[in-house]
């Protein structure tokens, strides 16, 4: 009893406190995407592949907790990247891990468990276009460095896979995977 009542008097003065933390974003992203299908045809299969650069303009938000440099949390990250002359609407929604260091320094990572690539568009046999949402995975790593007051300068690599994708019936495996580097602006908060 004396254990937990010594115990006790020893924590009774520490006390912990986290912030909220609050981090909107906008870059601009340039990389490539990749699309790899394979098409079945008379027991055949045959690999197909097409790759074209991407580009384009997207934002988010971080919102989470804070604690001596330290934070995490959720994070969304959205835009309409744009390759071979059209965009498809980008929806990434994950958790994140981030360090600031006190010599204008912050790293991050985050891991977006839920991607979806909207509207992407096929043409079958008949020449009738449909449209479906890819859904995959991605991550990002981020080097922020401010140099203004409350403003961060970061650059981001930005990796996506998308795999859960409505297949015709002659298609037998279909993924989207694009690598971004991302230039943005951010505006971190804790309050």
């Amino acid at each position: 009893m004396r254990v937990i009542i010594f115990v006790f008097l020893c924590f009774l003065g520490v006390q912990a406190s986290a912030d909220i933390y609050l981090e909107p974003y906008v870059g601009f992203m340039e990389g490539t995407v990749k699309a790899d299908e394979t098409v079945t045809l008379l027991g055949q299969s045959i690999p197909l592949s097409a790759s074209q650069n991407e580009h384009g303009t997207l934002f988010g938000a971080k919102l989470g907790l804070s604690y001596f440099g330290l934070s995490f949390g959720g994070e969304y990250m959205g835009g309409q990247p744009v390759s071979g002359g059209s965009g498809a609407p980008l929806n990434d929604i994950g958790a994140f891990v981030g360090f600031t260091f006190p010599v204008f320094l912050k790293i991050s990572a985050a891991y977006f468990f839920s991607s979806t690539l909207g509207n992407v568009s096929e043409t079958d046999a008949n020449n009738i276009e449909f449209t479906e949402k890819a859904k995959g995975k991605g991550y990002k790593v981020s080097l922020g460095f401010t140099f203004l007051p409350l403003i961060v300068i970061n650059l981001d690599y930005i990796a996506h896979v998308w795999d859960n994708i409505p297949l015709e019936a002659t298609v037998t495996a279909y993924k989207i995977t694009d690598t971004a580097g991302m230039l943005s602006l951010s505006l971190p908060l804790s309050f």
